[in-house]
Formats: C-alpha cells, sequence, structure tokens
C-alpha cells in the first residue's frame, strides 16, 4: 500500500512539463485566468527546484512530490476565486484539532479541515 500512496503523490514516470500546463492554460476560458497565471508565475519564482504539471486537472506545482494545486473555485462561498491547496496528505494527524501553524496576518488563508 505504501509504494501506491507515494506514486501518487509524485510525478508520473512521464514527468509532467511546463509545456503540459501552458496547453491546458490555453484552453481556459473564464475571467480569473489571469489571475491563476499570476498565482502559477509566484509559484514557480519562488524556486528553481519547481516544477509544474496537471494534477486534479489543474497546475500543480512539486520539487520531489506535488505540494500544490492552482485552480479557479466556482464554488467557493465567497464568489469565485483563485484556490492554492497545499497537499498535506489525506490523513487525519494526531494533531489535527489544531489546524497548520502558518501565519496569516492578512487573514487570506481559509481552511477547510483540521
Amino acid at each position: 500500500m505504501a509504494a501506491k500512496r507515494t506514486a501518487e503523490k509524485t510525478p508520473s514516470a512521464r514527468q509532467p512539463k511546463t509545456d503540459d500546463v501552458d496547453e491546458f492554460m490555453k484552453k481556459v476560458d473564464h475571467p480569473l485566468k489571469a489571475a491563476l497565471e499570476m498565482v502559477r508565475s509566484i509559484i514557480r519564482g519562488a524556486s528553481p527546484a519547481i516544477a509544474e504539471g496537471i494534477k486534479w486537472n489543474a497546475p500543480s506545482f512539486y520539487v520531489r512530490e506535488y505540494f500544490a494545486t492552482a485552480s479557479i473555485n466556482t464554488r467557493a462561498k465567497t464568489g469565485e476565486c483563485v484556490q492554492v491547496i497545499f497537499h498535506r496528505g489525506a490523513k487525519v494527524k494526531d494533531n489535527s484539532t489544531l489546524g497548520p501553524a502558518i501565519r496569516d496576518p492578512g487573514e487570506l488563508l481559509e481552511w477547510l479541515a483540521k
């Protein structure tokens, strides 16, 4: 089972490329496309080690394994927005009552789960 979980987190044998995401983005027809492109640029610009591919039908970012996915959320409570999902795994952690320890002075983050 552990081998399968690892395979799901890491990019496929055919290494995804920025070209794959560029092709995906050409097909996006939404008013928030420019904002999604900006988020994509910011994440990629954070480190030359960050690569990208498509996961969950959206631009996703990885170093050794995927750590984030960016998409246009059309079902957000506060209206349509660009959503960045940070991958932490699906299993509930022992300390899940505390939530993540990330400073958010501008209160921009909305945590959907502990």
